[in-house]
């Protein structure tokens, strides 16, 4: 084999090395929690209800003109949030919401490739540094697996 062969096939080699590489985080990261093709079996995220003072579901909403397609979960205590079914960690961004006038931190979830869900952890800080507080309780990473009944976070 001519050199330049050789040179060509060790260049394309390492190219193809990282490119799959990449690509095998990616999918990684992207892969769902399960394989069934339906909807979830969702259970009750919050083991201690005692603690939730509001509980607010879907309809319209008089801070907007759209439907709200969630529920709320206010709690007057520190509560641990389960996986209400199995999810696996798509995103988490920390941010602040000009409608609300505070920070939250969203975490985005996927069941399978057709449902995802976003959690939001909306902690009513006034400044970035209370907002990150928050963020640094959320025990979960982007890619992490969790099973039902496994998604922990306290929260006050």
């Amino acid at each position: 084999m001519s050199r330049k062969k050789k040179t060509l096939l060790i260049v394309f080699s390492i190219i193809f090395v990282i490119i799959g590489g990449g690509g095998g985080y990616m999918l990684y990261r992207a892969w769902p929690a399960t394989w069934q093709r339906g909807p979830p079996s969702i259970d009750f995220p919050i083991h201690n209800s005692d603690v939730i003072h509001i509980l607010g579901g879907y309809g319209y909403v008089p801070w907007g003109d759209d439907m709200h397609n969630g529920i709320d979960y206010g709690c007057n205590a520190s509560v641990s949030i389960v996986a209400w079914c199995d999810l696996r960690v798509t995103g988490m961004k920390t941010w602040f919401n000009d409608g609300g006038g505070h920070w939250q931190t969203n975490v985005g979830l996927s069941y399978n490739w057709k449902y995802t869900f976003d959690c939001v952890f909306e902690s009513w800080a006034l400044n970035e540094t209370y907002g990150n507080i928050q963020r640094a309780e959320i025990f979960v990473e982007v890619g992490q697996k969790n099973d039902k009944d496994n998604f922990q976070k306290e929260t006050s």
